[in-house]
């Protein structure tokens, strides 16, 4: 409470001292009030402006960081992309010509079907960056989904 006492009485000093000062230059008191509060109006739209660049500059920040956080998920999305990509290429290469070859329709089990899916998730997470799974991770992105979509699409293509 002293405190704010002691600001509040420094800051009516400093706003009389101009004051006592003009009163001796032999100017209409008039003057000098109109002359302190033209001053005084000044400062405080200095201030004004000084604190809403301030918050400009908080907000920009902001927004620049939402587009970087949104760039960087973007990236990790596709870095994802293109290794579930790979490795379905992989499998079909490896595994997948193998087991159609075991049957004599050609044709998978569903069994088989699962057992890719994980095959092709396990490998792909394996070959994916630690940071882009982190990025995905707390993105809240279904790492899963993603892998099976762009599995899917890439599958196909190919028939």
């Amino acid at each position: 409470m002293k405190k704010k006492l002691i600001l509040v009485l420094i800051a009516l000093v400093l706003l009389a001292l101009p004051a006592v000062a003009l009163a001796d230059t032999g100017g209409t008191a008039e003057a000098a009030v109109a002359d302190i509060l033209i001053e005084n109006a000044v400062n405080i739209i200095a201030a004004f402006f000084i604190a809403l660049i301030g918050v400009f500059g908080a907000w920009l920040t902001a927004k620049l960081g939402k587009a970087t956080q949104l760039d960087t998920v973007n990236r990790a999305q596709q870095e994802l992309i293109k290794l579930a990509q790979i490795t379905v290429g992989e499998l079909k290469q490896t595994v997948v010509d193998g087991m159609k070859a075991a049957h004599k329709d050609g044709r998978l089990t569903k069994e088989e079907i699962t057992q890719l899916g994980q095959l092709l998730f396990d490998k792909t997470t394996a070959k994916l960056s630690a940071s882009a799974m982190d990025v995905l991770t707390a993105a809240q992105v279904d790492v899963s989904a993603l892998i099976t979509g762009a599995a899917e699409q890439l599958i196909a293509g190919m028939k």
